[in-house]
């Protein structure tokens, strides 16, 4: 749920700050498209180059997926609940603040 709200609040914020929906949606697609193959959640890490792998831990999407397959597994997933939850905050605050108002 946290990783949920954390990325709607990261799709608010791009609704903010592009000048139309269509673009907002166009680039949260691509956006999605990059964590997903890059992140984790498509392909392992282990099979992607060096750079594939840097560029994927970049995103936030990891996390995400640390956190719910640690969880799934009863381990600690160490950073991965501080990061969704400062995304989530993070977007929240940012998208308040750049939302224009019609």
């Amino acid at each position: 749920m946290v990783g949920a709200l954390a990325f709607a609040a990261f799709g608010v914020l791009l609704g903010a700050v592009l000048p139309t929906a269509r673009a907002a949606q166009g680039l949260g697609v691509m956006l999605w498209f990059v964590m997903l193959f890059l992140g984790g959640a498509g392909p392992p890490p282990e099979v992607l180059s060096a750079a594939m792998r840097t560029v994927g831990d970049a995103t936030p999407l990891p996390y995400a997926v640390r956190a719910f397959q640690d969880g799934w597994l009863g381990l600690d997933p160490g950073l991965a609940w501080p990061v969704l939850v400062a995304l989530g905050i993070l977007s929240t605050v940012a998208a308040l603040a750049l939302f224009r108002w019609e």
